[in-house]
């Protein structure tokens, strides 16, 4: 099955000489992670338990830390390619709110570290 490339920043479809681009390998697995963190629960009517509880719980004041690595582990280990949650994940809130999540996974095509921004 081919995946089609989403753009980085902006998460649109990519077009190259008038074709959309695939994604395989490691870009491939990247992206899977970075949509599953980004999905908010509840944002796929076919699957209303799909994605983040962003809403429910994680925004919530005082979410207890085992339970955001406990809701981050579980999306991060249930991504296609990925084998084993090796770091992390890291959970960084800057001054501006934007949350960044770190880890590094071995997965089907070797080790690999992400740095995935998820909500602001």
């Amino acid at each position: 099955m081919t995946t089609l490339r989403l753009d980085p920043i902006t998460h649109d479809l990519t077009v190259a000489g008038g074709s959309f681009q695939d994604v395989s390998g490691a870009g491939e697995i990247q992206q899977n992670v970075k949509i599953r963190l980004l999905r908010f629960r509840g944002e796929v009517p076919r699957d209303a338990n799909a994605g983040m509880p962003y809403h429910d719980e994680i925004m919530q004041k005082g979410v207890a830390p085992s339970r955001l690595d406990f809701l981050y582990r579980s999306e991060i280990e249930g991504t296609l390619g990925i084998t084993e949650l090796i770091e992390g994940p890291e959970i960084e809130v800057d001054a501006t709110r934007r949350m960044t999540v770190e880890f590094r996974a071995d997965t089907d095509v070797g080790l690999l570290s992400f740095n995935v921004e998820t909500i602001t």
